[in-house]
């Protein structure tokens, strides 16, 4: 890939692992990932893809993610694996009186990341900031909502060069009827647009949870497949 598309390809795999949500008697972290049911866990496993006789077809392995919940909706931990299989690191989240305080990024047992949160009245998300170990801040995520309690903005800011109405990455979101995100634009910070990913879906199961579902932006094609295990 060249590194515009590796870039947009990495914003897209990031972005299930930052969107946790504290905790209301409304809102859970399955909420914030449009899941229902009583999820135990979530797989999901994403490759390149290229046209054949005009369909997307699976190319090459890039990821997958697990993610496991309590029974109650929260995320107990996830994991991300490299495209061999490894496991590249993985996250643990810590709350304190139902309400996440910060997740741990860890590499091999060792740590390496951790991202607090700031909540809003409702247990939006609103802001994360995303520390080394060591305790330097690298930098500062801010969330938008609609009424529907869906991100529809995100703010990236670096922070030695933090200034509030200066992001160096923004990212929007557009939903269906059904909350699943049917589009995402990325801008740059000087406010250009440099990636757009449209989203479409296929394979709901009896929940209405979606199976697969299919990116593109221009000649990029990125397939993701999920598999959900329920709790009885």
């Amino acid at each position: 890939y060249k590194k515009n598309e590796m870039k947009k390809l990495i914003l897209i795999l990031f972005i299930p692992l930052v969107f946790a949500c504290g905790s209301d008697d409304k809102k859970n972290d399955l909420d914030q990932l449009n899941l229902k049911g009583k999820v135990k866990s979530l797989k999901e496993t994403t490759y390149s893809a290229v046209e054949k006789f005009g369909e997307p077809v699976r190319d090459v392995l890039i990821t997958h993610n697990k993610y496991f919940f309590d029974e109650v909706g929260f995320y107990k931990k996830s994991e991300v694996f490299s495209e061999s299989g490894r496991l590249k690191y993985n996250w643990k989240y810590n709350y304190d009186d139902g309400i996440l305080i910060e997740s741990i990024g860890y590499d091999n047992g060792v740590p390496l990341r951790k991202i607090k949160y700031k909540f809003d009245g409702y247990g939006n998300n609103i802001e994360e900031n995303v520390y080394e170990i060591g305790g330097e801040l690298m930098a500062r995520v801010k969330y938008e909502y609609d009424k529907a309690g869906k991100i529809i903005e995100s703010n990236i800011y670096k922070e030695d060069e933090y200034k509030e109405d200066e992001s160096i990455e923004k990212l929007k979101f557009k939903y269906d009827n059904d909350g699943n995100v049917i589009e995402e634009s990325g801008y740059n910070e000087d406010g250009e647009l440099f990636y757009k990913w449209n989203f479409k879906y296929e394979n709901f199961d009896s929940n209405n949870n979606w199976l697969k579902s299919i990116a593109q932006d221009g000649k990029t094609i990125v397939i993701t497949e999920r598999e959900i295990e329920y709790y009885d």
